[in-house]
């Protein structure tokens, strides 16, 4: 986690007020309309347009926090061959049912891996890919597992997993494997007979534990479910039954690890992570005064640092949500209560997009704050002391990808701005 220092301090004597902004690209939205406003404010509607870092506000704070949702809690699972990742599914399977009809199960037949992959945000190089499902000889715990470890102070025998018999493997592509169940969905025939394995799981709470890997350099599967399918039977019974136990206490591990944002405000990632900021509007900005001023738009522009690229820029646009937050978020203690949505243009919800191909092309990411400042400009003096607003990924933990944005400590020209557009106060006169 990273704490950025704060700034409070005056406005700069002069600042250059732009007649007409042109429009700005961004990720989600348009930028600031352009105002003719050759006539002085105050004898006619006209619209005056601004843009400064946000160093140069009296308040602005920023930081990253991380930590919102580990692997563990991804909905997903991820395998991959695909230089330089390397990933690896792990999961037990503890609930297989060992009667039918309130019969015991006499008899097993044939039993599949069954994996419904996310084709969408999958990545398969050359003709086909290969599956195989391994048991682990050391047992691991969901929420600590890493490449490097089982579990926290306990480090695997081999980094990536102590693998030991291989159960099942399947050689497939996708719309032309003879064992695709449909387009997502591949049937992983498990060798042998799976009897000892299921008498093992049930005694021990799903150990051996499960461990799922691509082979083939290029390959890289994300997994929405795994399950195990069987054909079982009772004495009393003619016809087979199939029995679905889905796994439990799943995680995946990677190599290389995430890394650290450092200075930089990040959005996206796993373990999760957010970016906060505060601020306050200057009550005028070169002697234009904000207070009882009429706010068109106002938008804080973020700039995307470099690509992450592989294997940490996100394979599919993320979706995240700027919303206010109900208490400072630069105070250690309880985590910070969240609020509603901040406005955001041509949608309800307010969810914004974050394009990998728009950000890698340098468009900045625009949060759409009129609402905000015009409260501001509208409230009495020293009425208001921050606003704290929170970019948060809608869900937490979407992806493995994220992407930075630069803060207030970034080089010239990568912090963050504040733009606006208002008409002053009708009886305001040039000074």
């Amino acid at each position: 986690m990273r704490r950025s220092s704060g700034w409070s301090r005056g406005l700069p004597a002069l600042l250059l007020i732009v007649v007409a902004l042109a429009a700005t690209a961004a990720c989600t939205e348009e930028g600031l309309t352009g105002v003719d406003g050759q006539e002085p404010p105050g004898q006619a509607a006209d619209a005056v347009s601004v843009s400064l870092p946000v160093d140069q506000l009296p308040i602005w704070r920023d930081t990253t926090y991380t930590g919102f949702a580990a692997i563990g809690d991804s909905p997903f699972l991820l395998t991959a061959d695909q230089p330089p990742l390397q990933s690896r599914s792990l999961f037990r399977i503890d609930n297989v049912p060992d009667s039918i009809g309130g019969q015991a199960v006499d008899s097993t037949g044939d039993m599949y891996l069954r994996v419904v992959a996310d084709t969408a945000r999958s990545v398969f190089s050359g003709d086909s890919a290969t599956l195989e499902l391994y048991s682990l000889s050391r047992d691991f715990v969901a929420d600590e597992a890493t490449w490097e470890q089982a579990s926290e102070g306990t480090p695997w025998d081999s980094a990536g997993g102590d693998l030991a018999d291989r159960l099942a493997d399947l050689r497939f592509r996708f719309g032309a494997a003879a064992d695709t169940a449909s387009s997502d969905t591949l049937r992983v025939p498990f060798r042998g007979d799976p009897d000892s394995l299921i008498t093992a799981w049930a005694d021990s709470g799903g150990v051996p534990p499960l461990a799922l890997l691509t082979r083939g350099e290029g390959n890289r599967m994300v997994i929405r479910q795994v399950a195990i399918e069987l054909d079982a039977r009772n004495a009393d019974m003619d016809s087979v039954e199939r029995i679905v136990a889905a796994s439990s206490a799943s995680t995946f591990i990677h190599d290389p690890d995430l890394p650290p944002a450092g200075q930089d405000l990040r959005a996206g990632g796993l373990p999760s992570s957010r970016f906060y900021f505060a601020f306050r509007p200057p009550d005028s900005i070169d002697g234009v005064p904000i207070r009882g001023a009429q706010v068109n738009r106002a938008e804080l522009v973020f700039h995307p640092v470099a690509d992450p690229g592989s294997p940490f820029r996100p394979p599919v646009i993320l979706s995240a949500l700027p919303t206010r937050l109900l208490a400072d978020p630069f105070v250690y203690g309880a985590r910070t209560p969240i609020g509603d949505p901040v406005s955001a243009p041509n949608t309800q919800s307010g969810i914004v997009a974050l394009d990998p191909d728009s950000l890698a092309a340098g468009r900045p990411l625009t949060i759409r704050v009129t609402d905000l400042v015009q409260s501001w400009a509208s409230a009495p003096a020293d009425s208001i002391d921050q606003f704290a607003v929170g970019l948060r990924p809608i869900p937490d933990g979407q992806d493995l990808g994220f992407w930075d944005f630069g803060s207030v400590e970034a080089a010239e020209g990568m912090r963050p701005e504040l733009r606006i557009l208002i008409t002053p106060p009708t009886d305001f006169t040039l000074p």
